[in-house]
């Protein structure tokens, strides 16, 4: 029984002194292998090459986002449009329903300037004559004389000149007429001289009443 006792003793002595000197073995490596670490995190922080801070004190401060608003900056239409998702890549003009376009952006300024003049003296009763082309005459007087049998009145005349487009050896120009009830839809045909234009034909292509706030009035005819 001494023996075995003894024995008992002796490996259980043993095994400790084998465990601590695996966990010796193994806290060094451990300690080793965080050392290299440690050498390693060192020496690539002192080689980073850091910028110079800017503005140190603005960065510890709230910044109030208004402060960079200038009042004195206009925001025009392109911008406002871009911001909400698409800049134009051309101007956007009105259409009146059962007319056309009002896009007169492209037509000659000497056009525009006769048909005014045109009706200018039309709403004054003048004379007209010179407007119009020398062999074109009969058709002013066609012209007036339709306009008087549909009982229109030039009392507040007003119109609209609309986009013009080419036809057969002239430039055909629509123009809405109206007063206060009442529109007629011409068609101006332009023939092109040295440095203006005359008026080569009259052409009623449309009448009707003008639909008032409340929605009655017809398109026309």
């Amino acid at each position: 029984m001494k023996l075995y006792s003894g024995g008992i003793f002796v490996l259980s002595v043993s095994l400790f002194l084998i465990l601590s000197c695996s966990n010796a073995s193994q806290n060094q490596n451990f300690s080793e292998d965080n050392e290299n670490l440690k050498s390693v995190v060192l020496r690539m922080s002192q080689e980073l090459q850091w910028t110079k801070e800017l503005e140190k004190s603005r960065l510890s401060q709230k910044i109030n986002p208004d402060e960079f608003e200038s009042t004195k900056v206009l925001l025009s239409q392109s911008s406002i449009i871009a911001q909400e998702g698409g800049i134009p890549s051309s101007a956007v003009y009105p259409v009146i329903e059962g007319f056309t376009s009002l896009d007169i952006s492209d037509t000659d300024p000497a056009i525009i300037s006769i048909i005014n003049k045109f009706f200018i003296a039309f709403s004054k009763s003048e004379e007209c004559d010179s407007f119009m082309d020398k062999n074109s005459i009969y058709s002013l007087s066609l012209f007036l004389f339709d306009v008087k049998e549909s009982g229109f009145s030039v009392k507040g005349l007003d119109w609209i000149i609309g986009r013009p487009f080419a036809s057969d050896n002239a430039i055909e120009v629509p123009v809405r007429m109206q007063n206060r009830k009442s529109f007629i839809d011409v068609n101006f045909f332009m023939k092109p001289e040295e440095k203006s234009y005359k008026i080569l034909d009259l052409e009623i292509c449309k009448t009707g009443e003008l639909k008032r706030p409340d929605g009655e009035g017809s398109d026309g005819k």
